[in-house]
């Protein structure tokens, strides 16, 4: 389509503002007389952007020359924020100072028009911080900041930018004398090289104003200088000494120093070569660039990326957790065959070496992953080659009150050939952990390495760290120089029984190579064991584990059967036949990562980030595992708990695993855990009928509730909120908190509130059940108290905000279905809810739900979404459940780990937060998902079917559970649909008091037989009974 008249003058003037045409009576190549001017002051400039995350945070944040406000965008890519100059100006280079809600790529863009808009620089990979990006000197009115793909979760969030006008434009000078050309340098432009004079050479960058810096990056030509020196000045004369690089081995150097303020930079490139050095580009790094042993790892994996791990080039990897029942601490394997012992150690990372060729096991082939029986946390990764194998597998060992996680890595030769080579063990200053989950760094400061005849040992930090046997053939320890022992494993040379070395800065790493020689279909093994609790295992305590001593190899396999025998024991108390193939083992495996990751009494949610305890977590856990027939962790986690209610009665929100409060952020600002704590005994009570139980809790449960009332006093005065609109929205539910996640700043969330009424529910049973009438009637006037209030507000709040849903806030108004979920399950507070806003709710969440299975999304979910399962199985939406079902099941990596993380990117590959992993709050959260689905307790009532589809009940075996516990009773039950008949036969001791309800999965059957008896009691729904019965058939 042809230009129209000002587009076409807006593009030839960005031409020849950059030099690239030439206008009549100018002179060729030469610009007007009328130069340009510098840009204007900041208090001229305007800013917008695609989005702001609210008003607090809005564009103009980003140019008020204010250091504490900045500008955030919404939580999607891409985003912009655009400065328009008010007129022309000439550019150089742009300044962002960003906030932690960083872009991983972005460009900058300059229009002279707002209309036609050309890129000056494009960034493939920024570490945020600041950034300073320079580009040829343009014509420019408006320049966009236009962000591709951020480095985290969040949006994208600048504190402050600024513009640098083409005055300003740096400088190189050679003996004194400024090179035209050096300014390629400096223009953004991979095409373009500075070629300096032959070396040795020194030159002088002129940044054009003082800057204040924290390093300089040089990105090499084809040829490139061995080392180089930097010295920093503010006035050319007087010079300080910054730093230097050496070792070069092209592509890039990066010089790292302290933080200071400078113009001049000189650069000395000392050793003489047959060729002048080619620079692409000079990139200065800002005053609070990471300078951490951790960033100079980043800068060898980016130019060595197979040597280390991905999170070190932003890219994300997966683990899951290894660990016995609720033992204190739990190792981590990684999808590659890293382990990380226990947290914040460092860890192992096994590589294969073949003549020159050194592979991780992810560049090896394609990989295979396994747990025990598909479900025991005794996990297993095979990398499969052209010629070899290597199979890394670990497993928990324990005995009287030690424990210890064993490995074992063992390379089969599937090849019809004679296959040599090593395996190399790099023991690393590195986590498993990345750094965005506060993991990272793990400082080596002493490493000694002992070689015996069976056996070698390693220690770390004076501390036991490593049993390996046989005895590796050579070793090195290393500090780090450009790189890590890694760099240079064919120097792993030393047969010395004893190494060790020492290094304050905690750069220290070292290689144990395992050399061998295997005939076709040969195997050969490693077995290494780290000592977690208490005293270092002995080699003749692992190998007396198969009662004589044996191999190590056979060892290990006797361990793991040992474990996998202790696993089902503990998870195969029950059993669910349904056709989605795999479903009953990642039920089986949440179960297990719960009890890996609690510690002592103390569930917790994640082995890692998570490594503490909420009552929110907790209960949900709790209802899970109960649901498995797992129930004395649930009664030491109620009991620990029930110690630390105060006499007052606030339910701490979190606990540390010592037992004392963590005061993390909002802590004291947290209502849910009142009702909760409630809940989480009476539901014990009902699995259980641990009376002695409910009895020792008793009068914690009666201080949380008058602790509730006492929050619920602060809203029920009639000038509560008064003045603000609606005000009776607010009025009689709790007071503002953050306690359901997604609240940074306190609101009237109505998640409390569905608690709250479910904790005086079942404080009224369990005054019932105590014969305590008073208590009895007290629980059972606030609750009706509360329900109506909330009833008002809920309606108020869908009033005032004009909206047709039912919403998670009455101060928001938002749209979180996940948060009102729980008004289903397990709060059973759902008939309070106005039925056409509740399922306008859920059909505009799956609407907006299905739009993120579409190739190339990039947004973020979390699993905690399983809990909307419930409500759309108590919708009667059985498809959309099944949908939801199996896009979270989507989401595992490795799925065959069967471990879910608490925040799930599109592009799995970001190396953003993702919570914990596992993270058992999801996980008991897809548990009773998927329990629902089969049978669902509604009050004193129990639901079967809600959620199963009709074609897993037309499946060959249709669908059956055995011994599954419920709060009736222990249920079981086969159901199939052949034809136009549906039968469903149920046995087992489960007696509901209100009876059982049979959810059709299609329309309303012409007849319903129960028992041989023709059945009236039925509906569109299902089918209603008073009592348990053996068989039901209908007929359509």
């Amino acid at each position: 389509m042809p230009l129209s008249l000002p587009q076409l003058i807006a593009a030839v003037t960005v031409l020849w503002a950059a030099g690239c045409v030439s206008i009549p009576g100018a002179g060729k190549g030469r610009r007007p007389t009328r130069a340009l001017p510098a840009p204007p002051p900041k208090t001229a400039w305007k800013a917008t952007a695609s989005s702001c995350e609210s008003e607090q945070y809005a564009a103009r944040n980003a140019i008020d020359g204010d250091p504490g406000t900045r500008w955030s965008s919404a939580w999607s890519d891409p985003q912009w924020l655009q400065i328009d100059m008010g007129s022309p100006v000439n550019l150089c280079g742009v300044v962002i100072r960003w906030e932690t809600a960083y872009a991983l790529r972005y460009r900058i863009e300059t229009s002279t028009d707002g209309n036609i808009w050309q890129t000056a620089r494009t960034i493939p990979l920024s570490d945020g911080h600041t950034d300073y990006i320079f580009f040829r000197p343009r014509a420019a009115r408006y320049v966009r900041l236009l962000g591709v793909e951020r480095a985290t979760g969040w949006g994208y969030s600048v504190w402050e930018i600024d513009l640098i006008g083409a005055a300003q434009s740096p400088q190189i000078k050679v003996s004194g004398k400024k090179v035209q050309a050096a300014g390629a340098a400096f223009d953004g432009l991979a095409t373009s090289v500075w070629t300096t004079p032959s070396l040795p050479v020194d030159f002088v960058v002129d940044l054009g104003q003082s800057l204040p810096l924290g390093g300089i990056r040089f990105e090499w030509g084809e040829s490139f200088p061995a080392r180089g020196a930097i010295h920093t000045s503010l006035d050319g004369h007087q010079w300080d000494e910054a730093g230097g690089f050496d070792g070069g081995r092209g592509k890039f150097d990066v010089v790292m120093f302290a933080a200071r303020t400078c113009r001049y930079i000189r650069v000395s490139l000392p050793d003489p070569t047959d060729t002048p050095v080619q620079i692409r580009e000079i990139i200065l790094r800002g005053p609070d660039e990471d300078m951490s042993p951790l960033a100079l790892y980043a800068v060898a994996a980016e130019k060595s990326p197979p040597l280390y791990p991905r999170y070190l080039t932003r890219r994300q990897t997966f683990w899951t957790a290894v660990g016995p029942p609720q033992a204190p601490r739990e190792s981590l394997l990684d999808e590659f065959g890293a382990v990380e012992p226990q947290a914040g150690s460092p860890a192992v990372f096994p590589y294969l070496v073949q003549g020159k060729r050194i592979s991780s096991l992810e560049q090896l082939g394609s990989l295979r992953y396994t747990l025990a029986r598909g479900y025991c946390p005794i996990p297993c990764l095979e990398a499969i080659g052209s010629n070899l194998s290597v199979r890394v597998c670990a497993v928990p060992w324990t005995a009287d009150n030690r424990n210890a996680t064993a490995v074992r890595y063992q390379i089969v030769n599937r090849s019809a050939q004679l296959e040599t080579g090593r395996l190399v063990l790099v023991i690393r200053p590195l986590q498993t952990n990345p750094p965005w989950q506060y993991g990272g760094w793990a400082p080596i400061r002493s490493l000694v390495l002992r070689r015996s005849e069976q056996c070698g040992r390693i220690e770390v930090n004076e501390k036991p760290y490593l049993l390996v046997t046989p005895v590796w053939n050579a070793s090195r320890i290393a500090r780090f120089h450009n790189g890590d022992v890694a760099e240079n494993l064919s120097a792993v040379t030393s047969l010395a029984p004893v190494q060790a070395e020492k290094d304050s800065t905690g750069q220290l790493s070292a290689a144990l190579a395992f050399d061998f020689r295997l005939g076709p279909l040969e195997s050969f093994g490693v077995v290494g064991v780290f000592p977690l609790v208490g005293q270092p295992i002995e080699l003749r305590e692992f190998l007396a584990e198969t009662g004589a001593l044996v191999s190590p190899q056979d060892a290990f396999v006797e361990v793991v059967d040992r474990q996998t025998k202790k696993w089902r024991s503990l998870l195969e108390s029950f059993v669910m036949s349904l056709p989605l193939p795999g479903l009953l083992d990642t039920v089986r495996a949440q179960g297990a990562y719960m009890l890996v990751n609690q510690d002592g009494p103390a569930l917790q949610p994640g082995p890692r980030n998570y490594n503490r305890s909420w009552m929110r977590d907790g209960s949900l856990m709790a209802a899970a595992l109960l649901r498995m027939g797992i129930t004395n962790p649930v009664r030491s986690f109620i009991r620990w708990y029930t110690e630390r209610v105060p006499p007052d009665g606030w339910v701490p929100p979190s606990l540390d695993t010592d037992g004392s409060i963590n005061k993390g952020f909002g802590w004291d600002r947290e209502y849910d855990s009142q009702g909760e704590y409630v809940f989480l005994v009476m539901e014990y009570y009902r699995f259980t009928g641990d009376r002695q139980t409910l009895e020792t809790c008793y009068p914690a449960m009666r201080r949380a509730m008058k602790y509730l009332e006492k929050l619920l006093s602060r809203t029920r005065s009639p000038d509560y909120m008064r003045g603000s609109r609606f005000p009776e929205r607010f009025r009689g539910i709790l007071p503002p908190s953050i306690s359901h996640e997604g609240y940074s700043s306190p609101v009237h969330s109505y998640w409390d509130d569905f608690w709250a009424l479910r904790g005086l529910k079942d404080f009224r049973a369990a005054a019932i059940m105590m014969e305590n009438q008073d208590d009895a009637a007290w629980a059972g006037r606030q609750y009706e108290l509360l329900r109506s209030a909330l009833s008002n507000s809920i309606r108020a709040t869908v009033e005032t905000a004009g909206i047709d849903y039912i919403p998670a806030s009455a101060d928001n108004a938002d749209f979180d279905p996940s948060s009102v979920s729980i008004a289903f399950f397990p709060c059973e507070e759902q008939d309070l809810l106005p039925t056409a806003a509740v399922v306008r709710l859920y059909r505009r969440y799956c609407a907006e739900s299905e739009k993120r299975t579409h190739p190339g999304w990039k947004g973020a979910y979390t699993p905690y979404e399983a809990r909307n399962i419930n409500a759309l199985c108590l919708l009667g939406m059985r498809s959309e459940a099944l949908a939801l079902l199996r896009f979270l099941l989507a989401g595992r990596h490795p799925f065959e780990w069967n471990a879910f993380a608490e925040v799930v990117h599109g592009d799995k590959r970001r190396g953003a937060y993702i919570g914990d992993l596992p993270h058992t709050w999801v996980g008991a959260a897809l548990v009773t998902a998927v329990r629902n689905m089969v049978a669902m307790e509604q009050g004193k009532r129990l639901i079967l079917l809600a959620g199963i589809p009709e074609e897993w009940l037309r499946s060959r075996d249709g669908v059956a559970v055995s011994n599954l516990p419920t709060r009736f009773g222990h249920l079981t039950m086969d159901a199939h649909l052949k034809g136009y008949t549906l039968k469903v036969t149920i046995s087992g001791d489960v007696h509901p008091p209100a009876g059982v309800m049979i959810r059709w999965p299609i329309e309303k059957p012409s007849q319903v037989i129960v028992d041989g008896e023709n059945w009236s009691n039925f509906d569109a729904s299902g089918c209603y009974l008073s009592q348990v019965p053996k068989e039901v058939t209908a007929y359509w």
